[in-house]
């Protein structure tokens, strides 16, 4: 896969490291730690499914990682009212239904 944005260099640097220890290791083998905080970074810079494909990881599995280290988005503490009364300018007389 060739990468042409300059913004991905990082990840097209990465990519070899990730082949040759493949190539290097036996089937099956658990990705090491220090690999996958590299993946975890590529994330957030360039996207889960991006750096899934380029690396050749489970886009799950970098997906679980990456949320684990982010924090949760806090939830607002009061809900939004569910109907708002707006007032209207300009009415001066009540419409009259008979």
């Amino acid at each position: 896969m060739s990468l042409s944005l300059p913004a991905a260099a990082d990840l097209a640097q990465t990519a070899p490291a990730f082949t040759h220890w493949r190539s290097t290791t036996p089937v099956g083998a658990r990705i090491p730690t220090d690999r996958w905080a590299q993946a975890v970074a590529l994330a957030t810079r360039h996207g889960v499914s991006k750096v899934a494909a380029t690396l050749r990881l489970d886009y799950v599995s970098l997906k679980q990682r990456l949320t684990a280290l982010t924090p949760p988005v806090p939830v607002p503490s009061t809900a939004s009212p569910a109907f708002v009364e707006m007032m209207l300018g300009g009415l001066t007389q009540a419409a009259h239904v008979e």
